[in-house]
This record gives structure tokens, sequence and C-alpha cells, in this order.
């Protein structure tokens, strides 16, 4: 999968692009870009899981503004902080090892710092993300489909997600990636590009 992604990397390299945004599904694609060049600038959804398209785009069209207005759920396993309004799963910073008190449980006044963190970083993030609307560099949004939805809901999302950037964000090109998985002599993930448009 490394490699894939390596390959994949160097096709969409800064030579082409001065800034690869992930949008989801999950982390994947910021994880194994960082594994293999050992960076890949910060955006607003790099370390997230996007649950649900539809909301997805609500969530967009709304400038990501209002992001835990509604609350949040906390997965303790994890350190994840799920948006309740938009499905959304951002990960804490610390590890939960970090976050445990001498009794061995998650801390209260722990995880309230780090989900005040986790707001502050999305703000600053969120501002990154906005001035790309009007920022000339050459950008490539990324997302890599969700293998669980169906094509029908997958062709719907990606043809609003394409018309969102298309109309908000200069100098822009979307990538979507579908994400498979077969069976051989183990689960083993075949990624492949299945479209990608100019705008």
């Amino acid at each position: 999968m490394i490699n894939i992604f390596k390959n994949l990397y160097q096709r969409i390299s800064p030579k082409r692009y001065d800034c690869i945004i992930p949008l989801g599904y999950n982390c994947t694609l910021a994880y194994q870009i960082n594994r293999v060049h050992k960076y890949l600038e910060s955006y607003m959804f790099n370390w997230a899981a996007i649950n649900d398209y539809e909301k997805f785009i609500k969530c967009l069209i709304n400038n990501n503004s209002d992001l835990f207005s509604e609350g949040y759920e906390y997965y303790e396993l994890y350190n994840m902080f799920k948006d309740i309004k938009y499905d959304i799963v951002f990960h804490g910073k610390s590890t939960v090892e970090q976050l445990k008190n001498s009794e061995g449980f998650i801390s209260e006044e722990l995880r309230i710092k780090e989900f005040e963190d986790l707001c502050g970083r999305n703000l600053h993030l969120n501002e990154k993300f906005q001035a790309l609307k009007s920022n000339q560099c050459k950008k490539l949004f990324v997302h890599i489909i969700n293998p669980a939805v169906t094509t029908e809901v997958a062709n719907k999302f990606i043809i609003s997600l394409y018309e969102n950037i298309k109309n908000n964000y200069l100098n822009s090109n979307l990538l979507v990636i579908q994400e498979r998985k077969k069976e051989r002599m183990q689960k083993l993930q075949k990624v492949e590009m299945i479209c990608s448009w100019n705008m």
C-alpha cells in the first residue's frame, strides 16, 4: 500500500501542485504521505474521518464555521472527538496514555483541555482552509471514497464535492480515489484512481 501511495504522490507532487489538501474519508492519505515523504502541510481534514457525505457537504457550504456547535461525542479508546452536527471525527493531539490519571482512567481535566486544544487548532486550520478560496496557488483536493458506501451515494457526493470546489476555490483540481478490499491470502487494500477533473 505504501508503494501505491508513493507512486500516487509522485504523480501529484508539488512539481505540479503547490498544495495537496486531503478531504477524508479518513486519515489514510495524510498518514501514508507523511510516512513516505515525512511531511504534508496540515489542513482542516488531514486527520479526520467523514462519516456522512451529505453532512460533510453542508459543513463545507457553511465554511466549517459551526463545528461542535451542537456538542460532541468522545471516543475514549482513540482520543477522538465526533462533531454531532456533521458527524465528522477528529483526532486529539495526545495519546490515550498521556491522558490517563494515576488510576488508569482518562483524566476529565485533561480531556477538556484536549478538546479546547482541538477547537483552537481547528480554528487556525479552518482559516488556512478558507484562505485557499482566493489563493492563486495550484491546489489538489483529494478524497478517498469510503468502500462501505454504495455507488449511487458515492457518485452523488463526488458531484456535490466537485461543484463546491469548482465554485469556491481558484485554480484547483479534484482527485477521487476508489479504495477496494480484495481477498488473496489475506485482506489487502488496492487503491486505484477513478477520476480526476480539471477546473
